[in-house]
């Protein structure tokens, strides 16, 4: 039985030689099946990463959210620090996001939010 590590190193590889088309699809799939959720469409508030290399294109899923009306928080890794900082944003647009910590999609300009997880 391969090792955790050996077994994420072949997946990770295997994510990143998935052809664009492939990739696209997969992600738009994955961010229409999160709208139809009915646990997504009775939120308020919406907490989503921002993707990085071949991760699944979460950026629709911010911006249907941000257009429905929902407010959106996206974490923030600070380089050598082992938590999470989060931040409220109000838009997906280059203008308001900058590479951060490992070239992750963040704010300019931070707001910091505490979250308080109940489903």
């Amino acid at each position: 039985m391969p090792t955790k590590h050996a077994l994420r190193r072949t997946l990770l590889q295997r994510r990143a030689t998935l052809p664009s088309e492939q990739w696209g699809a997969w992600s738009s799939a994955i961010c229409q099946q999160v709208q139809r959720l009915p646990v997504y469409q009775r939120a308020h508030i919406i907490h989503c990463y921002l993707p990085i290399r071949a991760e699944v294109d979460t950026l629709p899923l911010a911006h249907h959210a941000l257009t429905a009306g929902k407010r959106l928080v996206v974490p923030i890794v600070e380089q050598g620090r082992p938590d999470l900082a989060h931040s409220w944003i109000s838009g997906i647009a280059a203008a308001e996001l900058e590479p951060g910590t490992f070239g992750i999609l963040q704010p300019r300009s931070m707001q910091p939010a505490a979250l308080v997880i109940g489903i």
